[in-house]
């Protein structure tokens, strides 16, 4: 089981360039380069709002960047090892740094791996990474699992290697949906499309509702997530043995200092 340690955090801003063309690599025997070319929307993050969130682009040296930067190289040398593609990130309870974790975890591979990153707000009945990320967008996940938008439609191309998918919507009835052929759809064009792409997947806490348990089976990994100080440990164990049946690379203690939001779930 790999542990890392997350303490609060300073924020640096992520990549504010507008990139109209991406391009993917990955390595091969000859380490010739091999490129997908995608025409996604674009879009500029706000360094205030970041520092405010405390989300950073992995640019930084302190010793909070470097927590985050050792759980990166934990989980990047992990689902190498195992040629695994997908990981979920959760928690027990509501309020333990999941999402903060998520995205900051997603910059921080972003910035250093060759294999290029997908961020997924799958918390469909709470998604908060746009108002982490301070962006607007008329079309999220949900169109695309529900409504049959384009998947294309829907990523939003963040710096040069991350792709998001946002979540605009809450959806009562998420776990039938995250249970259903929609969500295998999503990830075989993931695979598709993306065939050597981390897509790190922001779930619901595990003892709220049982989204988690309707997708982990489809996930190569999860990551579990707990605030010290906060997470009780009846709660953790409890959570980690509902997943006995997924790989989970470890529990990520985290204790960034936010304000609890304890009606995040009231309506759970």
């Amino acid at each position: 089981k790999n542990d890392g340690i997350l303490r609060k955090s300073t924020v640096a801003c992520a990549d504010e360039s507008t990139v109209l063309e991406t391009k993917f690599h990955t390595s091969s025997d000859d380490e010739a380069e091999k490129s997908t070319r995608f025409d996604l929307s674009t879009v500029e993050l706000n360094r205030d709002l970041l520092r405010r969130n405390l989300v950073f682009s992995g640019k930084d040296t302190d010793s909070f960047s470097m927590a985050y930067k050792m759980l990166r190289t934990q989980v990047y040398q992990k689902m190498q090892a195992n040629n695994w593609g997908t990981l979920g990130i959760t928690s027990a309870a509501a309020g333990e740094g999941k999402s903060l974790t998520a995205v900051n975890l997603a910059f921080s591979l972003s910035r250093a791996s060759a294999r290029p990153v997908v961020l997924v707000d799958l918390d469909l009945r709470r998604p908060t990474l746009v108002s982490k990320l301070g962006i607007s967008t008329d079309l999220g996940i949900s169109d695309y699992l529900v409504r049959g938008v384009s998947l294309i439609n829907v990523l939003l191309q963040i710096g040069d290697n991350l792709i998001f998918a946002p979540g605009t919507e809450e959806l009562p009835d998420a776990s039938e949906i995250l249970g259903s052929a929609h969500v295998e759809r999503m990830l075989r064009e993931f695979r598709d499309a993306l065939p050597d792409a981390l897509v790190i997947f922001d779930l619901p806490p595990v003892l709220m509702v049982d989204d988690v348990l309707a997708l982990s089976p489809s996930l190569d990994a999860c990551l579990m997530v707990a605030e010290e100080g906060r997470t009780q440990r009846d709660d953790l164990q409890r959570a980690m043995d509902m997943m006995q049946m997924t790989n989970l690379l470890g529990v990520v203690l985290n204790k960034s200092g936010e304000m609890s939001n304890n009606h995040y779930y009231d309506k759970y």
